[in-house]
């Protein structure tokens, strides 16, 4: 065995279970995200306009969008 093979094989295994972590955080970003927009669709803080990626949104629906993107940033997750 060579020793930069074995090398090779250690460095491997640190990043393999950073990608892992790293995806299990993005897939709990994503999840925190649908649900908090899916709420505030539900309640009526936000709509849909006809223009793509274009909102209509509440004072209310303001505050929450807001609160949720501190709660998330505190949380690390963005």
């Amino acid at each position: 065995m060579n020793k930069d093979d074995w090398f090779d094989d250690e460095e491997e295994e640190p990043q393999a279970q950073q990608q892992l972590e790293m995806q299990k955080l993005l897939g709990q970003l994503e999840l925190k995200a649908k649900n908090m927009f899916r709420y505030l669709l539900t309640e009526g803080f936000i709509e849909k306009t006809d223009r793509p990626d274009e909102y209509k949104y509440t004072p209310e629906g303001f505050v929450l969008a807001q609160r949720q993107y501190k709660k998330m940033r505190e949380e690390g997750l963005l």
